[in-house]
C-alpha cells in the first residue's frame, strides 16, 4: 500500500515538474507575437528582441520572465539613430501574487547591459518621445482600461554595465556615463519607506554651456533614503558619495511640496579626507600614476544647501575649503610641490545667483623651490563680475618637467 502511495507521489511530481517545464515553450510563441503586436501599438520606433522566455526554474520559486537582446532604432526625425540597445531585461514575479491577481509582487526587476543614446534637437525635439499619441481624449479614461488596471508592487531593482550618452543641442548640455551599476532595494509599496541604494560609475563627463563640470570622473555612492511620498519628503540617514578619491557624508532633508518648488536642508562634510583626495579632483593629476603620488597634509571641507529651489531662484548655500602645510609628488620625480595652503570659499544667500561671493584670500604653494602666491575675490559673477584678484610668484617652464 505504501508502495504504491509513494509511486503516486513521484507520479504526480513528475508531471508536475514536465508541466512547469513545458507551458511556457508551449505559449512561448503566443507570447512573443502578443509583445511583438503591443509595441507595435504603442511604440513610434522599430523594436527587435532575439528572444523571450518565462521560466519557473530560473528564479524558483518565484516566475522568471526575460527578454534578450533589445534594440529600439528610432524613426523621423532621428532616422536610423539607435536609441537603445539592452543586453536583458529580467524581472522576477512572486508566483502566488501572479495566481491570485490582486497585487502583482514583482521581487525584482533588471536591467542588463544597456547603452542608451539620448538626443535633443535645438528645437527640443527628442529622440526618446517615441510613444504614440492615444485616440482617447486627454480627460477621458476608458471604463475598461481602469477597471483592469494592475495594482504591481516592487521590491529590488538593478541596473549592470550601463553606457549613456546625453546630447542636448536645445540646453546646450552633453553627458557620458561609462559603466554604471546602481542597485535599489525598499518596500516600495508603502507610503513611508526606506530605500538603500548603492552607485558606482566608472566614468562621468559633464558639459554645460561649453563648461566641462566632471571630466571622466569616476563616483560611487550609499545611501540610505527616507522616502516620506504622502509628503513628497526624503530624508538623508547613513549617506556617503565619493568622487574619484574625495568621500563626503550627507544629511538633512529634500522636500518637494509642489511641482514648481523644491525646498532643501542639506549639509555636508569630508570627515576622513586627506589632501590626496582633494588632488584627485584635477583631471590631469587624477589620469595618470595617481596611486603612486606622495601626498601630505590637513583638508576641511564642508559645506550646505538651505532654502527653495523656484525657477531662477535659488537656495542659499555655502562650500568651505581650508588646506594647509600640503604637498605632494611624483616618485619618479626629483621635486615635489611644497607649502600648499588654501583658504577659499563660494557663498550666497539665496535667490539670485547673482548675490554669490567667491572668495579665496590665500593661496600659496611652491613649485620646487618657485614661490608663487594669489588672492580672488568675485562679486556679482552673473550681471556684472567684480574682479578683484592678485598674483605674485616665480614659475621657470623649464623646471615643469621636474615636478610635474
Amino acid at each position: 500500500m505504501f508502495k504504491k502511495i509513494l509511486i503516486g507521489i513521484v507520479v504526480i511530481v513528475v508531471l508536475l515538474l514536465g508541466a512547469m517545464v513545458a507551458i511556457p515553450l508551449i505559449f512561448k510563441d503566443e507570447l512573443i507575437a502578443l509583445a511583438k503586436e503591443q509595441i507595435d501599438n504603442y511604440v513610434d520606433a522599430d523594436v527587435a528582441f532575439s528572444d523571450m522566455s518565462v521560466s519557473l526554474f530560473r528564479d524558483f520559486p518565484n516566475l522568471a520572465l526575460s527578454i534578450e537582446d533589445i534594440n529600439v532604432v528610432n524613426r523621423a526625425p532621428f532616422a536610423g539613430d539607435t536609441l537603445a540597445d539592452i543586453g536583458e531585461i529580467a524581472v522576477s514575479l512572486d508566483i502566488m501574487s501572479v495566481i491570485k491577481g490582486e497585487q502583482i509582487v514583482v521581487k525584482g526587476f533588471y536591467l542588463v547591459d544597456p547603452t542608451l543614446n539620448v538626443k535633443v534637437l535645438k528645437d527640443g525635439k527628442a529622440n526618446y518621445d517615441i510613444m504614440k499619441e492615444s485616440d482617447a481624449p486627454a480627460d477621458e479614461t476608458p471604463e475598461a482600461e481602469s477597471s483592469t488596471a494592475l495594482n504591481v508592487s516592487l521590491q529590488n531593482y538593478g541596473i549592470s554595465n550601463a553606457n549613456i550618452t546625453y546630447d542636448d543641442k536645445a540646453g546646450n548640455m552633453y553627458a557620458k556615463i561609462v559603466k554604471l551599476d546602481h542597485s535599489g532595494s525598499g518596500n516600495f509599496d508603502l507610503d513611508v519607506f526606506d530605500l538603500n541604494t548603492e552607485t558606482a560609475i566608472e566614468a562621468i563627463t559633464v558639459i554645460m554651456e561649453e563648461v566641462s563640470y566632471l571630466n571622466k570622473t569616476s563616483i560611487k555612492a550609499d545611501l540610505n533614503l527616507g522616502i516620506d511620498l504622502p509628503n513628497n519628503t526624503y530624508t538623508f540617514k547613513e549617506n556617503s558619495i565619493q568622487v574619484n578619491a574625495l568621500k563626503l557624508a550627507f544629511n538633512g532633508k529634500v522636500a518637494l511640496p509642489d511641482s514648481n518648488t523644491t525646498d532643501l536642508d542639506v549639509t555636508f562634510d569630508a570627515p576622513k579626507t586627506q589632501f590626496k583626495d582633494i588632488l584627485s579632483l584635477i583631471p590631469a593629476i587624477y589620469a595618470k600614476d595617481f596611486d603612486d603620488i606622495k601626498a601630505d597634509g590637513t583638508i576641511a571641507l564642508n559645506g550646505y544647501v538651505k532654502g527653495k529651489l523656484v525657477g531662477e531662484s535659488y537656495p542659499a548655500f555655502s562650500v568651505n575649503l581650508n588646506v594647509a602645510n600640503a604637498n605632494f609628488q611624483y616618485p619618479d620625480l626629483p621635486v615635489g610641490v611644497n607649502d600648499i595652503n588654501i583658504t577659499a570659499s563660494a557663498k550666497s544667500g539665496g535667490g539670485d545667483l547673482d548675490k554669490m561671493v567667491i572668495d579665496m584670500p590665500k593661496f600659496s604653494m611652491k613649485a620646487g623651490s618657485d614661490p608663487f602666491n594669489m588672492t580672488l575675490n568675485v562679486r556679482t559673477p552673473i550681471s556684472d563680475p567684480n574682479l578683484d584678484a592678485s598674483l605674485k610668484g616665480k614659475l621657470d617652464l623649464a623646471n615643469v618637467k621636474n615636478f610635474y
